[in-house]
């Protein structure tokens, strides 16, 4: 599974909203978007640093 479809699940399962997900990386909401819809991609530190938020989210999640 790549970041982008990891991305996109952890947005659906976990209701992770994408202004968050920019928020955090220091990017616009239409930056995500498009990274998302493969339009574009992130630079590889902001990849990286997607890719830990992820995992902080589903690791931290409480039902």
């Amino acid at each position: 599974m790549d970041l982008r479809q990891k991305t996109a699940e952890v947005c659906e399962k976990y209701g992770t909203k994408k202004k968050f997900l920019a928020e955090k990386l220091g990017v616009s909401i239409y930056t995500i978007s498009r990274y998302l819809h493969n339009k574009t991609n992130l630079p590889p530190e902001k990849e990286q640093k997607l890719a830990q938020i992820l995992i902080s989210i589903e690791e931290n999640w409480v039902e």
